[in-house]
């Protein structure tokens, strides 16, 4: 697991400047899509999220990570975590 973590967060790295600074919740969040969907196909399949995480528009990107196929509990903790992360920059 913590293999695949690491892996995860190489490839959120090299696709938003700054992640290491992002907020705990914000960081959580995109990691939970990136294993959802790949690092690739959250930069693709998310582009108003992306462009949100890069300004650090936590709460932009709570509503814009709603993911179809996905347990509902699963998308509301992703949005809880942004919502986080907005209440706290």
């Amino acid at each position: 697991l913590q293999a695949d973590i690491a892996q995860k967060e190489s490839g959120l790295r090299g696709a938003f400047a700054g992640y290491d600074g992002f907020p705990p919740e914000a960081q959580n969040a995109l990691i939970d899509m990136a294993f959802n969907l790949g690092v690739q196909g959250l930069v693709t399949k998310f582009p108003k999220l992306t462009a949100a995480a890069r300004q650090r528009a936590w709460a932009i990107c709570a509503n814009e990570c709603h993911r179809n196929g996905v347990q509902p509990e699963r998308n509301q903790w992703t949005r809880e975590q942004f919502e986080k992360a907005a209440a706290e920059a």
